[in-house]
């Protein structure tokens, strides 16, 4: 008996010894990863095989690398050495799992793997297969939960999923309730933060996923930038980091922090990364288009309508481009572009959008009011509410055309706000909402939401939870997540008083 407990000792202080010294080149592997350093982060994982070949760790994070750079590229290259490595890792990782079942790292190892299969399932179309896989990684995060109920890092995949299921449309509902799975965005949040907080494995994915979430989900500009900030100091190579700082500067309407970052992200110019960069691109344009800089942002549209090797965001890249022509006195690239944009991804709002007012101003062109409030929009979202209040204030009345006099009538009520005049910008808010809009019924929704953040303001709480309900109930729209994400944030305000 006592033969037996010394080999049994043995071998498990050789499996212990062999995950600690595993573990070690991992997070080595993962440093470089994060960095971009993908040539030298893929070496150190296959030195992981070598030396450890009946272990799932290098191979999964290989696949990792190679999900990354399919997601930055489109490369099927690399979509294909992603499914390699993957399948790979997920038998060595089930093996290895019927032999240790009380361990919480292979428990959560093989979530992951799972989690990275529901990702490139999603991303290929194939939803049902994506709804599998997350339905096996959740399972074994949960698993490693119940093992090590402080194994933190595990909420992180459950968090994930809690929130990014939440977005799945109505159509595929049956699909996630055939898999028993199910969504909670609050929770996911939760799930995150204490991933965040607790973990020791993901900080830097889960830092990464609650930076978005601040930005998209509850509009915490502040909140993500900090996160965002302490990312880009510790892997200044990471392409994706500048980037999703770019969008959140935009949103945060500090657009000079958005350019440098994004110069950053065409600086480093990675080659597994090149969508990224021609998407950088993009922004690039419709910053210089905020600033109504139309010549710059003409050249930066079709410097990503030229190298885009997708349809994402193609429709609204070349409407934008259209009004700046315009601005630029070209009506017959206008026209041109305009016809353009209705073959964008009609699967995405921006496109959506493009494609129904492509077809408006192809119809009526554009007056010289419009172009006014076009500029003053502008403005407001460059952060020069003053100069669009006042470009405003001097021609809304005037406006002839009632959808157009309500929305110079809202971007008044909103660079009213931003400059302190609260009462001021409820009023403009008021005439803004007593117009009946056919097509550009997101003016309602949002008047109301600006009514509330400006009650809010002068300590008018009730009001300003009452306007918040109606911006709530009439928020459906192509841009309903954004408005969304400005509700939540001002909510969340409202219920610690």
């Amino acid at each position: 008996m006592l033969k037996y407990f010394v080999l049994f000792n043995f071998i498990l202080t050789s499996f212990c010894f062999a995950q600690a010294e595993l573990k070690t080149l991992i997070a080595e592997g993962l440093e470089q990863a994060y960095n971009f350093n993908f040539k030298q982060s893929e070496k150190i994982f296959n030195q992981a095989i070598d030396d450890y070949p009946e272990y799932p760790h290098g191979y999964h994070y290989i696949s990792q690398i190679k999900l990354w750079a399919y997601l930055g590229s489109k490369d099927e290259v690399e979509f294909k050495s992603f499914l390699t490595h993957s399948e790979l890792a997920k038998i060595k990782g089930e093996r290895l799992f019927k032999k240790n079942e009380n361990d919480p790292y292979i428990s959560y190892l093989l979530g992951s793997i799972y989690t990275l299969r529901a990702t490139a399932n999603s991303f290929k179309g194939s939803s049902l297969d994506a709804f599998w896989a997350a339905k096996s990684a959740v399972g074994f995060f949960e698993t490693t939960l119940e093992i090590d109920e402080k194994f933190y890092d595990a909420y992180l995949g459950i968090g994930l999923f809690n929130y990014a299921l939440s977005y799945v449309p109505g159509i595929f509902k049956w699909a996630i309730n055939l898999s028993g799975l199910s969504y909670d965005k609050e929770k996911g949040m939760e799930y995150i933060k204490l991933a965040y907080k607790k973990g020791h494995l993901d900080q830097t994915e889960a830092a990464f996923h609650l930076s978005k979430i601040y930005t998209d989900y509850v509009a915490e500009f502040d909140s993500a930038s900090t996160l965002l900030e302490k990312l880009i100091s510790k892997y200044p190579g990471n392409s994706l980091f500048h980037y999703q700082y770019a969008v959140l500067k935009i949103k945060a309407r500090e657009l000079e922090e958005a350019e440098n970052s994004l110069n950053k992200v065409l600086e480093i110019d990675h080659p597994k990364f090149y969508q990224t960069n021609s998407l950088s691109h993009f922004l690039m344009g419709d910053i210089y288009f905020k600033r109504n800089n139309f010549s710059e942002a003409l050249k930066y549209y079709k410097k990503f309508l030229t190298t885009t090797i997708d349809i994402d965001y193609t429709g609204i890249a070349n409407y934008r481009a259209a009004i700046s022509s315009f601005m630029l006195g070209d009506t017959v690239e206008m026209r041109e572009r305009l016809l353009l944009a209705r073959m964008g991804n009609l699967d995405i709002p921006d496109d959506i959008y493009a494609n129904e007012k492509s077809v408006e101003l192809l119809e009526n062109g554009i007056s010289e009011n419009h172009k006014k409030v076009i500029l003053a929009k502008n403005d407001v979202e460059a952060g020069r509410s003053l100069s669009a209040f006042t470009r405003l204030k001097e021609i809304a009345d005037s406006i002839e055309v009632a959808e157009m006099r309500g929305i110079a009538y809202f971007y008044l009520s909103e660079a009213a706000y931003d400059i302190g005049n609260f009462e001021t910008s409820i009023e403009y808010s008021k005439k803004a909402s007593a117009i009946k809009y056919k097509t550009e019924k997101w003016v309602l929704p949002y008047a109301a939401y600006v009514t509330a953040k400006s009650n809010y303001e002068i300590g008018k709480y009730d009001r300003s939870r009452k306007f918040l309900e109606i911006a709530e109930n009439n928020n459906d729209f192509e841009f309903k997540e954004s408005l969304e994400a400005l509700v939540n944030n001002l909510t969340r305000k409202l219920d610690i008083l």
